[in-house]
């Protein structure tokens, strides 16, 4: 392998170092209002994140979903600890 593959590899690993987001994931709680209309939303798990922007392949994909902005996050295996849904929003803790 050539040294500058070798370069482009490691750097393109995630670390300690660029997890640097906070990311909030949140589910909605169960209804009590009387209008049916969904939940308060309920903090189930916060982290650290390695966010950057998505691939073509995943802009393709949120292209056929109506979606404006994307973005793409890496976080530690929570283990046993949280496991995400479908429905869950993650609230990105970034001025930018």
């Amino acid at each position: 392998m050539i040294k500058s593959q070798k370069v482009l590899q490691s750097s393109n690993r995630t670390n300690n170092g660029t997890m640097r987001t906070s990311v909030t994931f949140k589910r909605v709680g169960p209804d009590t209002s009387f209008d049916g209309r969904g939940g308060e939303l309920i903090e189930k798990f916060k982290t650290l994140a390695d966010v950057y922007s998505p691939s073509n392949k995943d802009l393709t994909i949120l292209g056929s979903q109506n979606v404006k902005n994307g973005a793409t996050i890496k976080i530690r295996d929570p283990l046993t600890s949280y496991q995400p849904k479908n429905d869950d929003k993650v609230i990105i803790d970034d001025p930018r």
